[in-house]
């Protein structure tokens, strides 16, 4: 009988750890505190001008992760409010920070150069990224991350205002864009979110 309970034991032993061994090898979807944006669709591979002849693209990440966001260089409130957050981010990542770029896209191509976009990233943190995109490219780009862009004509005819989706997304390094946070989410979330992915995706230093 001793025998027979001492069997019993060691398979249920058994049977526990394997339990565990299956738990631990599922690796479960890490809690982010943006919201996933499903279907996935990912940034078009499209060259955005920057100061100095600069080119980049939100389609290639080159193994980096990417905080972007949409506005206009001389937007009042929601664009410098969105970058100096960027800019408390950016210190809580420590050495997190050489796998993450932070990019500025200009949608104001009436108004705007690349200049002045890459200026008014820069006020912010020298390592910053400001792009402009033409109507052209934001036909393609905008879509990719359901934000929108448009310019309104105001009372009396008193010139044009820009209106623009003021969120902040998250795309990964295979160039998808995969989160997105309103208006005002706190630095701290945004940080902690980069971290979780960087993690998940196992990105190596730069």
């Amino acid at each position: 009988m001793s025998r027979g309970r001492a069997g019993r034991s060691g398979w249920l032993a058994l049977a526990a750890l394997s339990a565990l061994v299956a738990v631990a090898g599922c690796h479960p979807r890490p809690k982010y505190s943006g919201w996933h944006l499903e279907p996935v669709r990912s940034a078009p591979d499209l060259p955005l001008a920057g100061a100095g002849g600069l080119r980049i693209s939100l389609g290639r990440p080159e193994g980096r992760l990417s905080l972007v966001t949409f506005g206009y260089s001389s937007c009042p409130d929601v664009c410098p409010a969105t970058l100096a957050d960027w800019r408390r981010v950016r210190p809580r990542l420590g050495a997190d920070t050489s796998r993450v770029r932070f990019v500025f896209v200009s949608v104001d191509w009436k108004h705007d150069t690349p200049e002045l976009a890459g200026a008014f990233a820069r006020g912010f943190d020298r390592t910053f990224i400001g792009v402009l995109a033409d109507s052209m490219a934001l036909g393609r780009l905008l879509p990719a991350f359901r934000a929108e862009a448009r310019y309104d004509t105001l009372p009396n005819g008193a010139g044009l205002a820009v209106s623009h989706t003021d969120y902040t997304y998250l795309v990964d390094d295979s160039a998808r864009v995969a989160l997105s946070y309103d208006f005002a989410a706190k630095p701290e979330n945004l940080a902690r979110d980069v971290r979780l992915m960087i993690a998940a995706r196992r990105l190596a230093a730069r």
